[in-house]
């Protein structure tokens, strides 16, 4: 059963914003199993919101960045914490074109050993 009127293959950008009520997700995660175009259409649409947020995404205050840095035994904020949301942006875009080893050297920057 439909929720009144509306075809089902329209509600895949709002299920991958996770903005659908129960009703409506358990009727679109049903027909979402056998329907190859909405499963297309939802990885597109999760891909597309996730490079949305990086692109409006704002750098971390230095007044938290501070009190993070003055809490004993910490283990820090990573390198991209620091990062504006273009530079990371960047970042994410270069390493889906190829530009893996950036990445990876980038990567290799921000680990930073866990305190248990």
């Amino acid at each position: 059963m439909k929720p009144s009127g509306i075809d089902l293959h329209h509600l895949a950008g709002v299920y991958a914003l996770n903005a659908l009520d129960a009703d409506e997700l358990a009727l679109f995660e049903a027909h979402l199993h056998g329907c190859e175009l909405c499963q297309r259409e939802v990885v597109e649409f999760c891909e597309t919101a996730g490079l949305l947020a990086l692109a409006t995404a704002q750098p971390i205050p230095q007044r938290l960045r501070n009190f993070v840095d003055a809490v004993p035994g910490k283990c820090g904020l990573p390198r991209w914490a620091s990062m504006s949301a273009s530079q990371l942006f960047r970042r994410v875009l270069g390493s889906l074109e190829g530009t893996q080893q950036e990445f990876d050297s980038v990567a290799e920057e921000t680990e930073q050993p866990r305190h248990a």
